[in-house]
């Protein structure tokens, strides 16, 4: 096991607030360019639009026994999930081919390729902040990030 001497630690601490501090001589229309160019790197996502949300239609819109339903439509396709507890149901209709994921923003992915009538499953337990892609061609969908 290694341990850092004081001389290692003011390194580290040099190194640290050097990288941490702004370069003067960076004109401030670089940073906008630059910050421009970084929220260019999902451009080839499109957005599946919530559509439904049983949570938003009330009590009496939720199907079984307190599972969640909801519809994300886009690009020519739509994606219906439910979840429960323990397992995502769900069906993709439309246009679009392919495997459905479902990510967590932790980076887990669960993925699930759907039958020739569109229909998928996930199980597992999930909770948190989480959202669904769906690729169609060249183009990847994505849903919103959702609260599980």
């Amino acid at each position: 096991m290694s341990t850092f001497g004081d001389d290692d630690l003011d390194v580290m601490a040099d190194l640290v607030s050097e990288v941490l501090t702004p370069d003067p001589d960076v004109p401030p229309d670089w940073e906008e360019a630059a910050f421009a160019a970084y929220t260019w790197r999902t451009v080839d996502q499109e957005l599946l639009a919530l559509s439904y949300d049983s949570m938003a239609a009330g009590a009496g819109a939720v199907r079984g026994d307190g599972g969640r339903v909801l519809e994300f439509t886009g690009g020519g396709f739509s994606l219906e999930v439910e979840l429960s507890d323990q397992q995502i149901v769900g069906r993709l209709a439309g246009d679009a081919a392919g495997n459905v994921d479902f990510e967590a923003a932790d980076g887990r992915v669960r993925s699930a390729t759907p039958d020739t009538s569109g229909f998928f499953t996930l199980t597992g337990e999930d909770h948190g902040l989480v959202r669904f892609a769906v690729r169609s061609g060249p183009t990847r969908f994505v849903t919103e990030w959702i609260v599980l």
